[in-house]
């Protein structure tokens, strides 16, 4: 039986867990360096904001590259807030 955390708790969700996190975190680089000498003539070139988008899906959720989730105690919106200073501390960034 799963168990629940009491409402207003955050439980952090380990998205460097996931099958597909640590795929492309170990793998996504190479796949860049290798994309244009074997896919271009099928596939196209790859899609302007892939790298940025593969960033921002391996920085989501990891504290270390800086994200927090907060919750507005008057209207109840959640947002994630991301530091300024994280590109300077996650090593996880495909160039």
């Amino acid at each position: 039986m799963a168990t629940s955390s009491p409402a207003g708790v955050y439980r952090h969700r380990h998205p460097d867990r996931t099958v597909l996190y640590r795929v492309l975190a170990q793998h996504f680089e190479r796949f860049v360096q290798v994309y244009d000498e074997r896919f271009p003539p099928t596939r196209g070139p790859l899609p302007v904001g892939t790298r940025e988008a593969v960033n921002r899906y391996l920085d989501c959720g990891i504290f270390a590259c800086g994200v927090a989730r907060v919750r507005c105690g008057i209207v109840g919106m959640i947002s994630s807030l991301r530091s300024r200073a994280s590109s300077d501390v996650c090593v996880r960034r495909v160039t």
